[in-house]
């Protein structure tokens, strides 16, 4: 492994995502080249777009409508918090937005209808169990 060529620094160089050597190390990397927050705070907006773009197709109108049409709340739970795109892996198809504790609730029971049905049909008969201290 490479050490940074800072002079007494016995830290390890890291590779960029491109795949270049950086001759420093991060710490010293970031002390010559600081981190421009205007441009931090503009790439994290730009990404959740890009990545629902990318990821199932939605144009940043389309989930702007989604949103106001689930009145910002989970389509499960009516949380109001962050949303998440919940879709069908099979098809891939939107379905809806879901806050993620609802989202991977469905994907920990592969969105099968009988295993919820299972689920719901358990928790309705256990109800009435006392919890143990």
């Amino acid at each position: 492994m490479d050490k940074c060529s800072i002079e007494g620094c016995n830290n390890i160089r890291t590779s960029r995502g491109n795949g270049l050597k950086r001759i420093v190390c991060n710490k010293h990397h970031r002390l010559k080249y600081p981190r421009n927050e205007a441009s931090v705070q503009r790439r994290k907006e730009r990404q959740p777009a890009k990545s629902r773009l990318r990821n199932y197709g939605l144009v940043p109108q389309e989930y702007k409508e989604m949103l106001s049409q689930q009145r910002a709340c989970c389509n499960i739970c009516g949380e109001k918090v962050a949303l998440t795109v919940d879709h069908s892996h099979k098809s891939g198809i939107v379905r809806g937005l879901l806050c993620n504790k609802c989202n991977w609730g469905l994907g920990m029971f592969d969105d099968n209808i009988d295993l919820l049905a299972s689920a719901v049909s358990y928790l309705l008969n256990n109800s009435d169990v006392k919890e143990i201290a």
